[in-house]
């Protein structure tokens, strides 16, 4: 394992808000200078924001019906407030 496996490594971790302050501070010192690792970082995001949540959806159970439309719009728009949040504390 190599150095950029470890950062690849937390910008997975970190779409999801679950790095140390640790962690967050070293990962940003390493994006400023691998353009390799900012970019995982960035693919990382995206499948975040257009990939899980068509998986939330195709994972609801049946019974739930149309509430549950409402349910997953609470949550996908909750999800895109903390990665806007994030991406701005980066």
């Amino acid at each position: 394992m190599d150095e950029h496996d470890e950062f690849r490594e937390l910008c997975a971790i970190s779409v999801s808000g679950e790095l140390t302050p640790d962690e967050t501070t070293r990962l940003t010192e390493h994006l400023r200078t691998c353009d390799s690792c900012e970019k995982a970082l960035h693919q990382y995001r995206a499948t975040v924001l257009s990939v899980v949540p068509q998986l939330a959806v195709e994972g609801m159970p049946p019974e739930r019906g149309a509430a549950s439309s409402w349910e997953v719009k609470a949550a996908e728009t909750a999800l895109f407030e903390r990665l806007k949040t994030q991406e701005h504390d980066e």
